[in-house]
């Protein structure tokens, strides 16, 4: 269960969008941004990848295995 106490220092955090809300990395990873990850057709997926997004500073990095997310889009 995620209960909020992380303590982020020097190197690599890996952990949730739901924990990093709020916060800023100079870099920032998505791992699996895939329609299974982030379907088009849900709003909590569209805010989480939002978020996950908006923590990077000067670097964001967006990894797929196949199709990316159909959220990537342009609009």
């Amino acid at each position: 269960a995620l209960d909020g106490d992380f303590h982020f220092g020097p190197g690599v955090n890996v952990t949730c969008v739901e924990e990093v809300k709020g916060l800023e990395f100079d870099l920032v990873v998505v791992p699996d941004a895939t329609p299974a990850r982030y379907p088009a057709d849900d709003p909590l997926a569209r805010r989480a990848l939002y978020v996950a997004f908006t923590r990077a500073v000067h670097r964001l990095w967006v990894l797929a295995a196949g199709r990316w997310t159909p959220l990537l889009q342009d609009r």
